[in-house]
């Protein structure tokens, strides 16, 4: 004797009903959410209604089922990688516009520098200029000094004598 002619109904144990199915217990009870499959609960477990067509047909929507689910998990895999990919190519143009605003305050800071080289460059050309007008200077100073000093005391001509 089968268990459906235990209870009466008609219906098998939920269990059962997979295994005559060849699927799982949970498939089993969503198919009875969805209202795929009769079902109803005795003595707080399900018990399932079968007929012959519901294994069947069964079986061709369960595989269409996970065949769609599969399409639309690759469907939103695809989704998440092209916002993966967008998100990517954002962050790659935002880093070379910084790169391109880096480059060129260094750009700018290295003509201030060549600018400053520069200047000090031209400064150092004249320095000479000016220590040649400065020794001229103090030159004619000393001459225009000089007789001056042949008015000296006799010590400053005796240590004269000792520097000759």
């Amino acid at each position: 004797m089968t268990t459906q002619e235990d209870n009466g109904t008609g219906a098998l144990p939920l269990s059962e009903a997979a295994a005559r199915l060849d699927i799982s217990e949970e498939l089993v009870r969503k198919r009875i959410y969805r209202g795929k499959l009769k079902g109803h609960k005795i003595d707080g477990r399900w018990h399932v209604v079968l007929n012959n067509q519901d294994g069947v047909q069964a079986t061709l929507q369960d595989a269409a089922g996970q065949l769609h689910d599969k399409q639309d998990s690759s469907t939103a895999l695809v989704a998440h990688q092209q916002e993966e990919i967008e998100f990517l190519r954002r962050e790659l143009a935002s880093r070379a516009e910084e790169m391109t605003k880096q480059r060129e305050q260094w750009a700018e800071e290295s003509r201030r520098k060549d600018v400053i080289l520069h200047e000090l460059s031209t400064q150092l050309k004249a320095l000479p200029a000016a220590i040649v007008e400065e020794r001229q200077t103090q030159d004619t100073v000393t001459a225009v000094m000089a007789p001056a000093e042949n008015v000296s005391s006799p010590w400053q001509k005796f240590l004269e004598w000792f520097r000759a």
